[in-house]
């Protein structure tokens, strides 16, 4: 029986969308330089790039796993490429920083709170 209950954070597809039709607006925009204008390249360059966030916003729209998933074994963002993150783990950095105090590497302990939380923390807000 699980202790705590899984939480599952999926894609916002109402995020996704709006920047799916930006880019094609933007390769139109391409098209219509590549055709009026005489810097061909700027057209070029337009649709090359904003063709190629087109397809990454399709994918992931197409792609229907989870972000996040919050579960006994830990807790697992797909997009760190870490895998699981075991609560022993997560745990046992609090334990080191609470009672093994005179041991912990303060510039890794400033460099998670100055630029792995913050991001945690927009993470989570865009899942919520």
């Amino acid at each position: 029986m699980p202790i705590i209950e899984q939480f599952v954070f999926k894609r916002s597809y109402w995020k996704i969308v709006p920047l799916l039709i930006a880019s094609l607006a933007f390769v139109a925009s391409g098209v219509f330089l590549l055709l009026r204008s005489p810097d061909k390249w700027v057209g070029w360059m337009s649709i090359i790039f904003f063709g190629a966030c087109a397809l990454v916003f399709v994918w992931q729209l197409l792609d229907a796993r989870p972000r996040l998933i919050i579960d006994d074994s830990g807790v697992f963002d797909r997009s760190l490429g870490v895998g699981v993150i075991p609560w022993s783990q997560i745990v046992g950095m609090r334990n080191r920083i609470a009672h093994d105090y005179l041991n912990v590497d303060m510039e890794i302990v400033w460099d998670i709170v100055t630029h792995d939380l913050p991001m945690l923390k927009l993470r989570i807000v865009e899942l919520l």
